[in-house]
């Protein structure tokens, strides 16, 4: 369950980690191996399911949109942008006498390059899917399937997950969806969701590999913005082995529902 880093992450890795080296503030740590207690990956997938609320491919709405920013954050609390990625929902249709959805989303990243920025189109393609396959497919997920999360993909390595704490909460809107008419009609400006904090350590030849793990969802957003936030904060080592703490935080900065296609949740 490690975020994925692409090029422009690794970019900003390795400029953090020569600041903090040229500044001399870094020191190695050494972390009794307390991790709490060990929670199994089934329970830790059902909070994330449970959360979102029933998934469906159904639920997405024709010019359906959602934007997310990727960041960096120093132990100084800085925050260094990484990345925008952008997703718009072109078309969809529903077949009730098959009964089938496709629909084209166009996903879009801007990726800053040694202080450039890069405009790029990296997904646009036609989906299909039937109406029960998504909604089991949903349902019985994997931790794998979850967006911006992956277990290890080395199988030598071991993966345990620790002190789950899941807990609902009121929070503002993202800023540029209160910027809206009506904060997109959304009651008071404000959206149920709900946090869930955990520890996640991966066992690796060299010793455990603590994460912090942070994630957000709500069940109101549309279907692509369940995820409002993720972050995952470890101790990253420069050439001397000396360690700096980066939490890479990937968050939904703006939504907007579409178009809903008429369903009904109580009919294939």
């Amino acid at each position: 369950m490690q975020i994925s880093l692409n090029r422009s992450k690794i970019g900003m890795l390795v400029f953090l980690l020569m600041v903090y080296s040229q500044t001399s503030c870094l020191e190695a740590e050494e972390r009794p191996v307390n991790f709490g207690p060990e929670v199994p990956e089934a329970e830790v997938m059902k909070a994330i399911n449970d959360s979102r609320g029933k998934m469906s491919h159904r639920q997405i709405g024709e010019h359906e949109k959602n934007e997310t920013t990727t960041i960096a954050v120093d132990p100084q609390g800085n925050r260094y942008l990484i990345q925008v990625n952008m997703r718009d929902v072109l078309r969809k249709n529903e077949d009730a006498n098959n009964p089938t959805v496709t629909y084209t989303s166009k996903l879009t990243e801007i990726r800053w390059v040694d202080g450039k920025e890069q405009k790029v189109e990296v997904e646009k393609n036609e989906m299909y899917a039937k109406f029960e396959e998504a909604e089991e497919n949903f349902a019985a997920n994997s931790l794998s399937e979850i967006p911006f999360l992956k277990v290890s993909s080395d199988p030598a390595e071991k993966v345990t997950f620790h002190d789950l704490k899941v807990t609902p909460k009121q929070r503002d809107l993202p800023s540029k969806v209160k910027d809206k008419a009506n904060c997109a009609n959304i009651p008071n400006c404000m959206i149920t969701v709900t946090e869930i904090r955990l520890t996640q350590v991966v066992w690796k030849s060299t010793g455990p590999e603590k994460h912090d793990v942070l994630i957000v969802t709500a069940k109101d957003t549309p279907f692509y913005s369940k995820v409002l936030q993720y972050c995952d904060g470890n101790n990253l080592k420069d050439d001397l082995g000396r360690s700096i703490y980066i939490i890479f935080c990937q968050e939904t900065t703006d939504f907007d529902y579409g178009k809903p296609f008429p369903f009904s949740e109580t009919t294939p």
